[in-house]
């Protein structure tokens, strides 16, 4: 069968689509040996370091300075991570309408955190969700969602659709969902986006899980991120794309028996595969 799976929708085909810094609304893939200091601060005491265009963060929080954006509607927020330990917990991917936040959410702040959960936790050696829309103390959703292993890479993340509702989950490094949960609340103010402990700016220098993370990206939420089987005998996986390859997703038309799209891939040597398929 012919499978399309779209992570992202490039509009153009131009020669600035390459570079992830300008394909994506946000994006850092920590190359060099220091932070951005345009865009990040770290809380005091922070323990981390920047090496083969890796984030290590062993205590503490990095966190960006400003709001990210005005919203977190429309948007997916995503680290590619790798954990070395299970027992400290509380280590992973968080954005808040607060550059700092408090356990048991006692701040009121709107938030979503998908982190890991230390040896205490009854979600203990398990990546957990956790969401708030900031009417009130504590959270509106919490939960396992994956037990993961150390020394291996996953892409963990959630999205927020334009109306109600996240969705959180877990991917391997070829973007298969390895499982998701939903939560239909949602919130609408600043974004503040965190790495390594869960508080932000009041990580100050607590022993998280140590995390590796090789990018953090935020990209639109297309409005059909679908995955089609159709035709024959032919793999196509829009989430593995080869550095240097142009995707381009464009709806053709509405038909009676679904969508036609239009795939087209381009490489960097500029040949060009056209792929079309229907779906739903």
């Amino acid at each position: 069968s012919v499978q399309i799976k779209m992570v992202y929708h490039i509009p153009t085909l131009t020669t600035s689509t390459s570079n992830p810094y300008k394909v994506f609304d946000f994006f850092d893939g920590f190359e060099g040996t220091t932070l951005n200091s345009s865009i990040w601060s770290y809380s005091t005491g922070a323990v981390f370091s920047l090496a083969s265009g890796e984030l290590f963060i062993r205590k503490g929080s990095i966190y960006t300075t400003y709001p990210i954006f005005s919203s977190p509607k429309g948007l997916a927020y995503e680290a590619k991570v790798k954990y070395n330990t299970i027992t400290e917990g509380y280590s992973g991917l968080m954005i808040a309408d607060s550059p700092g936040t408090q356990p048991n959410n006692n701040g009121r702040n709107a938030l979503s955190y998908i982190m890991t959960e230390g040896s205490t936790s009854i979600f203990y050696h398990n990546i957990t969700i956790w969401g708030a829309d900031g009417t009130g103390i504590g959270y509106n959703i919490s939960g396992s969602i994956i037990t993961y292993s150390t020394g291996i890479f996953y892409i963990i993340g959630f999205k927020y659709n334009s109306t109600v509702g996240v969705e959180y989950y877990v991917n391997d490094i070829e973007e298969n969902i390895l499982n998701k949960i939903k939560w239909t609340g949602t919130w609408n103010d600043n974004v503040y986006l965190f790495l390594g402990y869960f508080t932000g700016q009041n990580a100050d220098a607590f022993n998280c899980d140590d995390i590796y993370v090789d990018w953090v990206r935020v990209r639109k939420v297309a409005s059909i991120e679908p995955t089609v089987t159709v035709g024959s005998e032919e793999s196509y996986k829009l989430g593995s794309i080869q550095p240097g390859n142009v995707v381009v997703l464009r709806i053709n038309a509405a038909i009676n028996s679904g969508t036609r799209y239009e795939v087209i891939i381009v490489t960097k040597d500029g040949s060009k595969t056209i792929v079309n398929v229907i779906g739903r």
